[in-house]
């Protein structure tokens, strides 16, 4: 499955096109224009440079936060309207979740974090259940 996977939850962001679980390519945000402005370039420039177009994409997945409202506002904004003019379904991903997949060596419990800006961090607790990551509670904005 051909997979265009978006992350505009903070000015960092950036875009991945994979097949099944691998990268395939990868664009990073890496300037401090708007995600308005830049993101529909840079999709087409990333699927360009492996030679298919958007419609060529299978599934389209946005992080659906936590993050910037405004940055997270347009990529999940760009995925549905990529998703209704091409027919194509959607996946909306937790980016803490998503960093509490990535601990070293499998833990019973998991507890991801990064920084909200203002003092604050966004964070959440997980359990692994089998091969299932369940969040335990809530995603919140706390102080460390």
């Amino acid at each position: 499955m051909l997979i265009l996977a978006i992350d505009t939850a903070d000015a960092r962001g950036s875009l991945a096109l994979l097949r099944d679980q691998a990268v395939v390519a990868m664009l990073a945000h890496d300037s401090s224009e708007d995600y308005s402005s830049w993101l529909l370039p840079a999709a087409n420039q990333l699927a360009a440079s492996v030679g298919i177009g958007l419609a060529d994409v299978e599934l389209y997945a946005a992080c659906a936060g936590p993050g910037s409202f405004t940055g997270l506002r347009v990529g999940l904004t760009a995925v549905k309207a990529w998703s209704e003019i091409h027919s194509r379904p959607i996946a909306a991903v937790s980016r803490l979740e998503t960093i509490a997949t990535l601990v070293a060596e499998p833990q019973p419990w998991v507890a991801a974090f990064f920084d909200a800006h203002r003092k604050q961090v966004f964070g959440g607790l997980y359990r692994w259940e089998g091969n299932t990551l369940r969040l335990a509670g809530e995603e919140m904005v706390i102080t460390p």
